[in-house]
């Protein structure tokens, strides 16, 4: 296997576009410096969940994502316009199973379906789109001006304990697999869930093995930290987070311990920043709570009004915490922490970061 070294400058100081009005307080050459930079670099964003509503809705990236919103209400922030202003070079688009499947199967085919509404979105834009599933595909993307679409696989009970399946997906253009998401499985531990295998069970040992061998970066965004430390026991090849923040910043299981980015960076692999308000910010969880427990009141009888009709619901709660906004000192949306959004649904596209980051490693030609 001949491994390429793709490197990635996510560098964006409050980018939302490549034309946006420069700040106030901003110094005129190093702001006209950083829009260069971006411009010309390779950027990568390693997870977009726009997949979600792709199958679900129907939804085309060439429609206007502005003012447009997730069943659950949170605002969608990706289209091929706004991943052109941001200058994405590749997009990660999230193969997200629900552990829910876990109880009532069907992980393998929405993973599936997932993965074709990403391939009917290429077919469906060529000149904005090209699938890619190595270095060279996104250096040659990258000249062409083209819009990288990469695949990862988030929930790894999605192979349904089959190596077989994890070979046909890298075979469909799968090029990172989270082990699992918010719930432990057969064969991976998940942050913030009841242990069932101590870390990574022997078939997940031969998982990531498996991973390694084929070309497959293994993710330890959303698993425990003794399954995190599991993985870089085995693992012959750099990891990645896909989208995890700091612990020593914020407390939040969901993060990344120093001890464990000690063993990243020893191990070559990468952090991709997770830019969720919780994960950056104990104070969003715990003002968002005191916001939900002061509101029971009026949230309870929307959700009686609106119990048949969720959109609506979710629209009307919307309203109603706008309403409210300016009676609260922090609320989401209005830090600078918050503006790449909930859920890790934004790209870089939407942001405000200072990230300088080697993504490597990107395997086989």
């Amino acid at each position: 296997m001949r491994t390429l070294a793709v490197f990635v400058l996510m560098l964006a100081i409050n980018i939302a576009t490549f034309g946006q009005t420069m700040p106030k307080d901003a110094d005129r050459a190093l702001w006209q410096r950083a829009l260069r930079l971006q411009k010309r670099a390779i950027v990568i964003d390693g997870h977009n969940d726009i997949t979600s509503p792709m199958v679900d809705e129907d939804f085309d990236l060439a429609t206007d994502s502005r003012g447009k919103f997730h069943k659950d209400g949170d605002p969608f922030h990706t289209d091929i316009a706004r991943l052109r202003s941001g200058g994405i070079t590749g997009e990660f688009f999230s193969i997200y199973v629900s552990g829910s499947t876990l109880k009532t199967g069907g992980a393998m085919r929405r993973a599936m379906d997932l993965i074709d509404a990403t391939y009917r979105e290429v077919e469906r834009h060529p000149k904005a789109l090209s699938l890619c599933t190595t270095a060279a595909d996104i250096r040659r993307a990258k000249m062409q001006g083209k819009i990288c679409a990469l695949m990862g696989i988030e929930g790894g009970y999605a192979i349904e304990n089959s190596l077989y399946a994890l070979r046909d997906f890298y075979r469909l253009g799968i090029r990172y697999m989270t082990l699992t998401h918010n719930v432990s499985h057969d064969w991976a531990d998940a942050h913030g869930d009841t242990p069932k295998n101590n870390g990574l069970s022997d078939f997940g040992r031969e998982v990531v093995r498996e991973m390694n061998r084929l070309g497959m970066f293994v993710d330890i965004s959303h698993v425990s930290e003794k399954t995190m430390n599991d993985v870089l026991d085995v693992t012959k090849a750099p990891v990645m987070a896909s989208h995890s923040s700091a612990r020593a910043l914020n407390d939040h299981t969901r993060n990344v311990s120093d001890a464990v980015l000690r063993r990243v960076a020893k191990n070559g692999g990468v952090i991709m920043v997770n830019f969720y308000p919780s994960f950056l910010d104990a104070r969003t969880n715990k003002e968002e709570n005191e916001r939900a427990a002061r509101l029971k009141p009026q949230i309870d009888a929307l959700r009686e009004r609106f119990k048949d009709d969720p959109a609506a619901f979710y629209e009307a709660e919307r309203k109603l915490f706008a309403e409210t906004r300016s009676t609260s000192r922090h609320t989401r949306g209005s830090s600078i922490i918050s503006i790449i959004s909930s859920r890790s649904r934004a790209s870089i596209t939407s942001g405000s970061a200072r990230i300088l980051t080697v993504f490597r490693s990107f395997p086989r030609e």
